[in-house]
């Protein structure tokens, strides 16, 4: 057992309601007014940076990082009249609580607030963006309505990102950041965050997707920040493995053994030692796999048994992984989601094949022997004494346990609720998946108030509670496992020591992965730091150029062929009319959608469509599908349904299909998927278009947009795969399906000609008179009206 003390910042950094000093401020500062707080030294300082430029914070939990970002807020409003301020936050209940410290620290009526979750309607969260001063939310929602434009982030004076290490790859700070540096007049961003990573390329990334151009960085080495420190015990407990866990994990390692070694011989690894090859690697040679499929034709046998032998590798894996840090329930429960994935339509044949080895037999039935004698992870019996004993010296005491698996919290939860002194229950995520629901923002919510109210004196719980959530009352974490990401274990240790001495175990499994990922984690961390120090004293400038071209970058495809030399504002390209692409709601948050949003020329329509993607006109309906989609579909039997949902309601129905690797995907034969390329063209009519990637889709539904809606003059009509119920919508319905008929010109024709008979016997000239139908659309009508039907031959 290893024992080590730190300090930790005492939690009353984050202020007293007394108003701010006059010597920290300017002429252009007067908003004394405004606040409720008094800062402390190092808040001053940190505050005087940002107001200055974009900037990211660094600093510790408990120190204070939301006060800050009120002072800001607080400025930026007094600078602005009128302006907004925006603060983003990536879960419901860390949104809560900001607002609940705003609402708190600044001298604002409570209706001058706005709070927006996925909860409020879509039209609610338009009156609150006009009418609301301070607004908190969550990044998807702001993303959400800056697509369909219930937004307006031009008079936005400041955006605050929480937890601002999140702003990489495709996460939605990265576009909402991008937007807002062209759209506002008065921009400023604020990044805050305890832990940015251990990488340096990934910081310099986040400072670039944030376009920060200072960072201030605050540590337990920090002069200023020593007096507001509190004591934190660290305890290591290493917890050896018992004999019968072994077996188990010598089978596992038998039957990975095997695979690996055929990897090996086809010069995909260049070794079989299992202490070599991660999860990751074996995630990278089933890319390379999958390359090399795609790379060749026909695609030798030999391809398929690695693809095979990688994915059973990556599933072994992962069961040694939860054998030696969770324990055998969660090896049980991984083994019955399997099982019930294998046996449904579609499972690959590899999985199926898995469940038919002996060795993989003889494994579940000892895995199940051991559980039904009552044996579990020793490091549940370790959890159950500590807590006890934190219970028996304080009985006031709250707990956090930390697992990474929602299957061990479960297990956890039910053996420690066993005992009388506690009290405890399961803190997760939203998903659900097989067997275990998920918690809802609102469930969230209600446990964190039961857990401060003492209702509950221990949660365990998964990262959802690591980031951010101020649960001040927390005496004792526990590391149930060790992750070897340096910003999680800063997050979880940030969870205690806040108002008070604060005091962690963690756990650490002997000779299994807990060592490696302490260790991890720990270098990592230490990386951090010096990467931090180097960058503390850098400013970094963001490419200004770069975001005046912004609203060009797909400019060229609203142009005419001999007017690319004079290039012309969107909008008088347009000639004055918005081009409209109505898209389903299940494919708003893409990023086909986000490239779309950037065209100040279109117009995004958010609808819940019953059938396709995107609707670009009345007879143009499309259906996105990325390679993957385009499989799980043609596997789950829903792609031919989709097809035929299509042509049925629209005249000229389309399917992108997006990415590459159609071949190379595990579980599905290509001529299998060639047969329903061909059935998809052949038999329904439908022309599949191929696209590089989202880019290249976006580009592709603008072209086809204008091309309809500009040049065919077709507006956009949104067609319902339901059953009609009445005489009135069958009238309807019958009469909309001509082609350039819509639904509101069908309500027409039947009110000029009363009944269906009395419009198909009617002469052009006469359809011609209805406001809507022009010389082609009538032609058309009576074409079809007056041509005879010829049956197939068959």
């Amino acid at each position: 057992m290893r024992v080590r003390r730190l300090r930790r910042f005492s939690d009353d950094s984050q202020g007293t309601r007394i108003v701010l000093k006059d010597k920290m401020m300017s002429d252009k500062m007067i908003f004394d007014k405004m606040m409720a707080i008094e800062p402390r030294i190092y808040q001053q300082t940190i505050f005087g940076s940002c107001i200055k430029g974009n900037c990211l914070v660094v600093l510790p939990t408990g120190l204070g990082k939301t006060i800050i970002a009120a002072m800001v807020a607080a400025y930026r409003i007094k600078k602005f009249p009128g302006s907004k301020c925006i603060f983003l936050a990536p879960t419901r209940p860390l949104v809560n609580q900001h607002y609940q410290t705003f609402l708190s620290t600044l001298n604002l009526s409570e209706d001058e607030f706005g709070i927006l979750t996925g909860m409020v309607e879509p039209e609610k969260r338009r009156k609150v963006w006009k009418n609301s001063k301070i607004i908190f939310c969550t990044p998807q929602i702001l993303e959400n309505d800056i697509i369909a434009s219930r937004c307006d982030l031009k008079n936005v004076s400041i955006i605050i990102f929480d937890e601002c290490h999140r702003a990489v790859g495709n996460y939605s700070y990265v576009f909402i950041a991008e937007r807002y540096m062209v759209l506002a007049e008065n921009k400023l961003i604020l990044g805050l965050t305890a832990s940015p990573g251990h990488d340096r390329e990934k910081i310099e990334e986040i400072c670039r997707n944030l376009f920060i151009e200072k960072i201030e960085i605050r540590t337990e080495s920090n002069k200023d920040v020593k007096p507001y420190i509190n004591p934190l015990e660290i305890e290591w407990r290493v917890v050896p493995l018992p004999e019968s866990f072994k077996r188990v994990k010598k089978n596992l390692e038998k039957l990975l053994k095997d695979r690996i070694s055929y990897l090996k011989s086809q010069d995909y690894l260049e070794t079989e030692n299992l202490r070599k090859i991660s999860r990751t690697t074996l995630l990278e040679v089933q890319k390379k796999i999958r390359a090399d499929m795609n790379s060749i034709t026909p695609v030798p046998p030999t391809m398929y048994t690695a693809i095979a032998n990688v994915a059973s590798s990556i599933r072994l894996s992962y069961l040694l992984e939860l054998l030696e840090t969770q324990g055998l329930s969660p090896v049980k429960e991984y083994f019955d989601r399997l099982r019930v994935k294998a046996f449904k339509r579609g499972a690959s044949k590899a999985l199926k094949d898995f469940f038919k080895h002996n060795l993989v037999i003889e494994t579940i039935k000892l895995v199940n022997e051991l559980l039904d004698q009552g044996i579990t992870h020793p490091k549940i019996c370790e959890v159950e004494n500590i807590i006890t004993d934190q219970l028996i010296r304080n009985p006031e005491s709250r707990i956090l346990v930390f697992t990474h698996f929602r299957d061990s919290a479960k297990k956890v939860s039910e053996i420690l609720n066993q005992n009388e002194k506690i009290s405890a229950t399961r803190f997760v995520g939203q998903g659900s998946r097989i067997g275990d629901k998920g918690l809802s923002q609102k469930q969230q919510i209600e446990i964190l108030e039961k857990f401060r109210d003492g209702e509950y004196n221990t949660l365990i719980a998964t990262s959802v509670a690591e980031e951010g959530l101020d649960i001040s009352e927390v005496n004792l974490v526990v590391f149930y496992d060790c992750v070897p990401s340096a910003i999680r274990n800063i997050q979880r240790r940030g969870r205690t020591g806040r108002k008070r001495p604060g005091r962690v175990v963690i756990l650490i499994g002997k000779g299994t992965r807990d060592e490696g990922y302490y260790y991890a984690s720990k270098n990592r961390e230490k990386s951090m730091k010096m990467i931090m120090k180097e960058l503390k004293d850098i400013s970094f400038e963001f490419d200004k150029k770069k975001h005046q071209d912004m609203e060009k970058k797909l400019e060229y495809f609203f142009e005419k062929p001999n007017e690319i030399k004079e290039t012309k504002p969107l909008e008088r390209e347009c000639h004055e009319e918005k081009i409209s692409i109505v898209v389903d709601n299940r494919e708003f948050m893409s990023n086909v959608v986000r490239e779309l949003s950037r065209i100040g020329a279109l117009e995004i329509v958010p609808e819940q469509l019953q059938i396709g993607d995107y609707v670009l006109s009345s007879r143009v309906c499309i259906e996105r599908k990325t390679v993957k989609d385009f499989l799980t579909s043609l596997a789950d039997g829903k792609l031919f349904d989709q097809a035929k949902k299509l042509v049925n309601n629209y005249e000229k129905p389309l399917i992108i299909l997006e990415g590459e690797g159609l071949y190379s995907e595990t579980g599905i034969h290509p001529d299998a998927v060639r047969g329903a390329l061909a059935s998809l063209t052949i038999d329904f009519g439908i022309p599949i278009l191929n696209t590089r990637n989202y880019l290249d889709t976006s580009k592709l539904l603008i072209l086809i947009a204008k091309r309809e809606q500009l040049e065919k003059e077709k507006k956009i009509t949104i067609r319902k795969d339901k059953r009609t119920t009445s005489l009135k919508e069958i009238q309807e319905f019958f009469i909309s399906g001509l082609p350039g008929i819509n639904i509101t010109l069908a309500k027409r024709i039947l009110g000029e000609f009363s009944t269906i008979e009395n419009f198909i016997n009617t002469d052009k000239e006469k359809l011609k008179e209805i406001k809507g139908i022009g010389e082609t659309t009538a032609e058309k009508i009576k074409k079809i009206v007056k041509s005879e039907y010829e049956l197939d031959d068959e």
